[in-house]
């Protein structure tokens, strides 16, 4: 089943059976992403901040033996930051060689199922934000009435490395984070 063309005649990627989907929220939207891109999804730890680090860089977490950055989603779409709350995740994201944490407000679900492109009730999707790393916008069943965001993992690991690239060097950070250093 193929994603529905918004109103720019602009096409959203494609919603078959065969990709898996995480679903979150950051601040009041609702995102996707596809699974292949996630390593793993963790409960939120403590996250070490980084002095003078931009936002929406929050800091940095001990994952398996590595040093991950962590962004703020929230921050990445324009809503304020919250205190720490106890379904708050950390999304690791691994793709294109990159490896960096995202701090999402809350896991929705995780998987393909029940997730089929539906319509609004004119059969409008809305358009997504100007953001460089929204792929497009659809109606999932998984949550009806609410436009959900597909987020380009590739697009959005160029956009963040602004803000990762040079805070985070080290033996202890994954090469892939900084694209600086060997693998010990």
């Amino acid at each position: 089943m193929k994603g529905r063309s918004s109103g720019s005649g602009t096409r959203s990627p494609d919603l078959s059976s065969s990709i898996q989907w995480i679903l979150f929220h950051a601040g009041e939207r609702t995102l996707a992403l596809e699974l292949s891109a996630v390593r793993e999804i963790v409960p939120l730890p403590t996250i070490a901040p980084i002095p003078k680090a931009p936002q929406p860089l929050v800091g940095a977490i001990h994952l398996r033996g590595w040093i991950v950055p962590v962004l703020c989603t929230r921050t990445l779409l324009g809503f304020p930051p919250i205190p720490p709350h106890s379904a708050m995740r950390i999304v690791a994201l691994e793709h294109g060689g990159h490896l960096m944490g995202l701090l999402v407000d809350e896991v929705i679900t995780v998987g393909r199922s029940p997730l089929s492109v539906g319509g609004t009730q004119d059969g409008a999707i809305p358009e997504p934000p100007p953001l460089p790393f929204v792929a497009g916008s659809v109606e999932l069943e998984a949550v009806p009435g609410r436009p959900v965001w597909l987020i380009d993992p590739d697009r959005l690991l160029e956009h963040i490395a602004q803000w990762v690239h040079g805070p985070l060097t080290g033996p202890h950070v994954h090469p892939a984070a900084t694209s600086v250093g060997d693998r010990p």
